[in-house]
């Protein structure tokens, strides 16, 4: 359950990343 919630939010974070990455 934890480990789940941890990729999650990784996950949620790498999108916002690359988001902002395309948007630059």
């Amino acid at each position: 359950m934890f480990q789940d919630n941890a990729l999650s939010g990784l996950l949620m974070l790498i999108g916002i990343g690359i988001g902002n990455w395309t948007l630059a």
